[in-house]
């Protein structure tokens, strides 16, 4: 059970909510809302992940075209002497 206080004018209007939504009472909506919430902060999760999974491929692409690079500078300054 979870219990949380609300001043009057919050309590109207949760409850002028609960009517415009189609709650049947104030747990209805808490319930709704905590979901909501819940999944909404998964998805900004699995967003996260994906964001770093994607810049930790990126980070090996670039580091991966840093040596060849370098070794192709490598092979030019050893032709080059």
């Amino acid at each position: 059970m979870v219990s949380f206080r609300l001043s009057d004018e919050e309590y109207l209007r949760m409850r002028a909510y609960c009517e415009v939504i189609g709650a049947q009472n104030l747990s209805e909506l808490a319930r709704v809302a905590m979901q909501r919430f819940i999944e909404a902060q998964a998805q900004d999760d699995h967003s996260i992940y994906a964001q770093v999974n994607e810049l930790r491929h990126r980070v090996r692409d670039i580091a991966a075209e840093l040596e060849r690079i370098s070794q192709q500078v490598g092979k030019t300054n050893g032709q080059s002497a």
